[in-house]
């Protein structure tokens, strides 16, 4: 179920103004000028919203050359890594990050999330938990614990950090995703239809999104029907 939904993908979806060849050359030249790490950053996050994988990790290389301590970008170069298959060396760098960072919350939920697509899940509820111990309000890492917890049948501690992240989440598209397909699986598709109608409004054109919501609309009406259904065999059964 869990993929790697990344958050600064779904914060630079739609083109900057002006249009991707156009932007990627202001900030090169922005670059050459004057060669910034949020200048590397803004040009990596660029080149990954429109796929280019190989493209982005060149450039977050270059802006770990320039500052090799940053946490945001060790956790940037990992989660590029794990969109191109290089397992492996994903892994790796998110195990330096935490050695360096071990502060860093956000890092252990997306490292959390790696293991979860690994197939680690004792390994992953571990480093989620940790992350939470640093920030209680990750709304994101409650989702993926609640991920575990269903996948071990503990299906009220999952529904339990449900709740909890419908508390602090900020709205991310990943957040409404990866809720509404676990509401599915507990069969909550009232639930389930709501964060699929979110998440759509922060990606209009996906259009995968609306299949679900569309399946999660009928899981709903069937299940409504289903429930009049058995009233109406209780009122059959006793003659009301």
């Amino acid at each position: 179920m869990t993929v790697p939904v990344l958050d600064f993908l779904t914060q630079t979806r739609k083109s900057p103004l002006g249009g991707y060849r156009f932007h990627r050359a202001k900030i090169e030249r922005q670059i050459a000028k004057d060669p910034q790490v949020n200048y590397f950053i803004e040009l990596a996050k660029l080149e990954a919203s429109k796929g280019h994988w190989e493209r982005s990790q060149q450039v977050i290389e270059s802006a770990l050359q320039i500052n090799p301590y940053s946490g945001e970008i060790q956790l940037f170069l990992a989660q590029v890594l794990e969109m191109q298959g290089k397992d492996e060396e994903a892994r790796t760098v998110y195990l330096n990050l935490l050695d360096e960072h071990s502060y860093m919350s956000e890092a252990y939920r997306e490292f959390g999330r790696f293991l979860i697509v690994q197939g680690s899940i004792s390994l992953a509820q571990s480093i989620l938990l940790r992350g939470l111990e640093l920030n209680p309000k990750d709304a994101l890492a409650h989702t993926l614990l609640a991920e575990i917890y269903l996948q071990k049948d503990r299906r009220a501690q999952a529904v339990l950090h449900l709740e909890i992240a419908k508390r602090f989440h900020q709205g991310q598209l990943s957040f409404h995703q990866r809720s509404a397909q676990l509401y599915m699986a507990l069969e909550e598709y009232e639930e389930a239809v709501k964060h699929f109608k979110l998440a759509m409004q922060a990606d209009r054109k996906n259009k995968s999104l609306r299949v679900l919501f569309r399946q999660a609309m009928k899981a709903k009406e069937n299940q409504k029907k289903q429930s009049i259904l058995n009233r109406w065999m209780i009122w059959k059964k006793w003659g009301w």
